[in-house]
């Protein structure tokens, strides 16, 4: 009897572990943004490589970088035989593009392509699908959907704020239209007088800046050329520093509460200039 016992029980023991081993996938988190959003949804100790920059921000810090700003070595990549790679079609274009030819080697590709704000949630989703977490994916979508509805509700107005959103100092780059930071702007109460710019990011120079008289210049680049800071000052405009919070430049489960803080430095700065 004890022994038939301790039988039944091994082999249940085993066929959990063989269930896990089976089930557990490799995932090659090439941006940043990706890898905050299959942490999100509860596959972080499924990456087992990353992007320097991911790394940086603090998600998964002991995993090995297989990429930098978009540069990868697809041998390296494939050689570590991943079940599944997550890529930011957006911030990464070259890349997104050669990955496919990984494909030949039976390893899933899965290319975000966040937009706006609105997209995340149904982004979540597909992630707990390639993972299989799918509960905790719809949770934190719903939960994502609630937090933003919120920030708007309380920050969109009808009379919008002429600003200007920088990226860049040497050269000048500013988020124009297709951008989803002009989204976010949106849902603060402002309007980027810059959206009529072709494509997400354009250089743009000083003059062109002042020619448009912005309300509200903000920026993430600490070493902003101070004579440019003046020329604002003298327009009256008003210059904003931000730095660069992670919260805001990406798309994450974290932009809602990014998106907060962005709209509150916005009113407060608004507020101060009248």
């Amino acid at each position: 009897m004890r022994k038939s016992l301790a039988a039944a029980l091994f082999s249940a023991t085993l066929t959990i572990f063989i269930q896990s081993e089976a089930s557990a996938l490799s995932i090659i988190a090439l941006s940043p943004q990706s890898a905050e959003n299959l942490a999100a949804v509860g596959a972080r100790d499924e990456i087992t490589a990353v992007d320097s920059a991911t790394r940086d921000i603090g998600v998964r810090p002991d995993l090995p970088a297989v990429s930098f700003a978009g540069q990868a070595s697809l041998e390296e990549i494939a050689a570590r035989k991943p079940d599944l790679i997550v890529a930011d079609r957006t911030f990464f274009p070259e890349l997104s593009e050669s990955l496919q030819r990984l494909t030949r080697f039976g390893i899933r590709i899965h290319l975000a392509d966040l937009k706006s704000l609105d997209d995340l949630p149904d982004e979540l989703i597909t992630l707990g699908k390639l993972t299989g977490h799918e509960k905790e994916a719809e949770k934190q979508a719903a939960e994502f959907r609630k937090r933003l509805s919120d920030v708007r509700a309380r920050y969109r107005k009808d009379k919008k704020i002429g600003t200007v959103f920088l990226v860049g100092s040497r050269p000048l780059i500013a988020a124009t239209g297709g951008s989803y930071l002009s989204g976010m702007l949106e849902d603060c109460g402002a309007r980027n007088i810059l959206s009529d710019l072709p494509g997400s990011y354009s250089a743009v120079n000083a003059e062109e800046i002042i020619r448009r008289r912005p309300l509200l210049v903000l920026d993430t680049s600490p070493d902003q050329d101070a004579k440019f800071r003046n020329m604002l000052s003298e327009n009256g405009s008003r210059y904003l520093f931000l730095g660069w919070d992670p919260d805001i430049i990406q798309i994450t489960v974290k932009s809602a509460d990014g998106l907060s803080r962005l709209c509150r430095k916005i009113a407060e700065a608004s507020a101060d200039g009248r």
